[in-house]
């Protein structure tokens, strides 16, 4: 099943990750790999998740502050679920 993870790169999202992925999901994540606490415990439990210094080149670092781009975002990739870890700026009320 596909599933989109945002915040996936955080402690409680790179958890969800790899669990999904252990039991056979497909997960796009998303994550803005902000500097709120150290980048690279992030890009670590990136990799603990399987994606490699190879894949961090075309892995899409992003932040997405407007509620409507991140619907246009999660419908282009058209996952059976998404699971919402963190908004940062946006707030929950308003993304969903």
């Amino acid at each position: 099943m596909k599933i989109l993870v945002t915040g996936s790169a955080g402690f409680i999202g790179s958890f969800v990750v790899q669990q999904l992925l252990a039991r056979g999901d497909e997960v796009v994540g998303l994550d803005n790999i902000n500097d709120y606490y150290d980048i690279n415990l992030k890009l670590g439990r990136l990799k603990q998740a399987g994606i490699n210094e190879e894949s961090l080149n075309w892995f899409k670092f992003i932040q997405i502050l407007d509620p409507a781009k991140a619907y246009k975002l999660a419908v282009s990739i058209s996952p059976k679920i998404i699971i919402p870890i963190h908004y940062g700026d946006i707030g929950a009320k308003d993304a969903l």
